[in-house]
């Protein structure tokens, strides 16, 4: 309320309290749409709704630097230490939505790709009994850029309509970068379903019929990022499907496609879809 986050000590007290319960959290969002003293966010409040909310304050920032409190609270979460080693105890995975481009890469660097790297390299038993931590981004839709350096440097470039091809290429959605983690990670992307941020132009009429179209457009462009990638052993690249799910934001503050405007239509979506 004072604008400042509380101290270090208190947030890692909170952190080892939430894992204490007898229901633990699996994962948690370390951003949302305003500041909260760990890492910077990404511009997600559109149209008028500017004019009243700022989110100016750590507005496309990373993660907060003083006494290290952003990274010390992330690793604490997931219970790594400065070089990436798993501790073996409880962990709360990172929800990367709405995290703003230049955390989402500061994370992987330092973090997750040090994890990852360290986990490689235990022995088999070792690495199914503590799997690699999964990069989960909660509901997010494809931005069409490669890299998250092209979203950092693009993000004052960034309107309300901004695209490329079909995609709203907004630093809140994923980078081939992004999609690429989630699979080495064995994460998990869930593709949500807002009209708007799924990409529909300004002033585009939609038909009923071509929802469906728009969702596989996301869908399609997720996967052919792994797909495409020669960098990728081609027997490793259908794992990008167990990566993929449903995270429509209908608990959120959304604009739903229009034939679905609840789970109650899932079927017919998932019928078209087919």
């Amino acid at each position: 309320p004072e604008g400042q986050p509380p101290s270090l000590p208190t947030m890692l007290e909170r952190v080892e309290a939430l894992k204490g319960l007898d229901r633990p959290l699996l994962f948690l969002g370390i951003a949302h749409h305003f500041d909260n003293g760990i890492c910077g966010h990404a511009r997600s409040i559109p149209d008028f709704g500017r004019l009243i909310i700022s989110q100016r304050r750590r507005l496309w920032e990373g993660f907060e630097r003083r006494d290290d409190l952003g990274l010390k609270v992330t690793r604490a979460l997931l219970d790594v230490d400065e070089q990436g080693r798993d501790l073996g105890g409880r962990r709360v995975l990172i929800d990367i939505k709405h995290m703003s481009p230049r955390s989402r890469k500061e994370l992987y660097a330092e973090v997750l790709e040090p994890h990852l790297a360290w986990w490689r390299d235990q022995p088999r038993d070792a690495q199914e009994a503590r799997p690699c931590l999964p990069v989960v981004a909660s509901h997010v839709a494809y931005s069409g850029v490669a890299t998250l350096d092209e979203l950092v440097s693009n993000a004052r470039l960034e309107d309300d309509y901004r695209h490329v091809g079909p995609f709203y290429a907004w630093g809140l959605n994923l980078s081939d970068e992004d999609l690429r983690m989630i699979h080495a990670s064995r994460g998990l992307a869930g593709i949500i379903l807002d009209s708007r941020v799924s990409g529909l132009p300004k002033g585009q009429q939609v038909t009923a019929d071509r929802w469906s179209r728009i969702v596989l457009a996301q869908l399609f462009g997720m996967v052919d990022v792994v797909y495409q990638d020669n960098r990728i052993p081609p027997g490793e690249r259908a794992g990008i499907w167990d990566c993929l799910c449903i995270g429509s934001d209908y608990d959120g503050c959304i604009q739903p496609m229009t034939p679905y405007p609840t789970v109650l239509e899932y079927e017919g979506l998932f019928s078209e879809l087919r």
